[in-house]
């Protein structure tokens, strides 16, 4: 009998047909996988293209990363010829304590010289996502 219960369980969460919900207020909004574009880069719910680097603006392998969270922020950047990085916007508006950590950290990050010599990083605005450890 347990079995079979089991079994008839299985069936049913594993069914081929899926329930659209007609009034989803109160649940929480089913999103698909491929957003649709409105051109090539910029997707509906972005006001930038998509980025093309992204940068670990604080890693520190002697320090320990467990109990922290990695917070991505995209931004449209300006690249100097010895790699300083300044932001010109964000993707979407930061609370203050996160542009303050991200200017803290580009005072001293430097993009490598390897990687703007081969072209893997361009001189100018770039869109990038800036990535580093929130530990607020």
């Amino acid at each position: 009998m347990k079995k079979m219960l089991i079994t008839l369980l299985l069936a049913i969460s594993t069914g081929s047909h899926a329930t659209v919900l007609k009034n989803a207020t109160d649940t929480f909004p089913l999103v698909s996988l491929q957003q649709k574009k409105v051109n090539d880069n910029i997707t509906q719910d972005e006001k930038l293209p998509k980025a093309s680097v992204i940068f670990w603006i604080d890693l520190d392998k002697s320090k320990s990363n467990s109990g922290k969270t990695i917070r991505n922020v995209k931004a449209k950047v300006s690249i100097n010829k010895e790699g300083k990085i300044k932001v010109l916007e964000y993707n979407k508006k930061q609370p203050l304590l996160i542009t303050n950590k991200i200017d803290k950290c580009l005072k001293t990050f430097r993009v490598k010289p390897e990687w703007i010599a081969s072209g893997r990083v361009k001189v100018g605005e770039n869109i990038v996502f800036l990535r580093f450890l929130d530990e607020y």
